[in-house]
């Protein structure tokens, strides 16, 4: 009986020790998009707030993070000029890091394949209301925009998309 519970207890440090080990996957995408988000954050005047994405096993589809703008009150344009050079960076640096491509089922990364998510905050940390930004997104090659409604903190007054090369080229033409 020894014996099997010593060979069962061989047999489950093993398991564990396969499985934890995996390929690094999405644990050294998420340690990678941490770091780039921190230095997004820092050049742009925002609070990282968090990381999320996707993954098959074929690798990591989608890399999600999150920002959290205090000051004021910024509208559609301004927005842009924040949400579209900050996607093009990611892009660019996920793209350029060797170490990681094998990991990522999609390569190279495109706007479709990074969610950033931007909540603007007064400077007491209160949400913004309409008529100004309340969250910018880049999502799924898209471009949001949303104000809140005053009147129901949980309901958008106001929601605009516009596809990413779109939202790029305005950002060009007003540089």
């Amino acid at each position: 009986m020894k014996f099997f519970l010593i060979i069962l207890i061989f047999i489950c440090c093993g398991y564990i020790f396969v499985n934890s080990k995996n390929s690094g996957g999405p644990d050294e995408v998420d340690k990678f998009a941490i770091k780039v988000s921190k230095e997004l954050a820092k050049k742009y005047g925002l609070n990282y707030s968090g990381i999320g994405g996707g993954a098959t096993k074929e690798g990591v589809w989608l890399v999600k993070t999150h920002f959290i703008f205090k000051g004021l009150p910024l509208d559609i344009d301004q927005g842009r000029k924040i949400i579209v050079p900050m996607l093009e960076e990611f892009l660019n640096e996920i793209n350029s890091n060797k170490n990681i491509h094998s990991l990522l089922r999609d390569y190279p990364f495109t706007p479709k394949n990074v969610d950033i998510i931007i909540f603007f905050h007064d400077f007491d940390n209160e949400r913004i209301n309409d008529p100004y930004l309340n969250t910018v997104s880049a999502h799924g090659g898209e471009i949001g925009y949303f104000t809140q409604d005053p009147d129901n903190k949980y309901k958008y007054k106001f929601e605009m998309y516009e596809p990413y090369e779109e939202a790029l080229e305005k950002v060009k033409q007003k540089e």
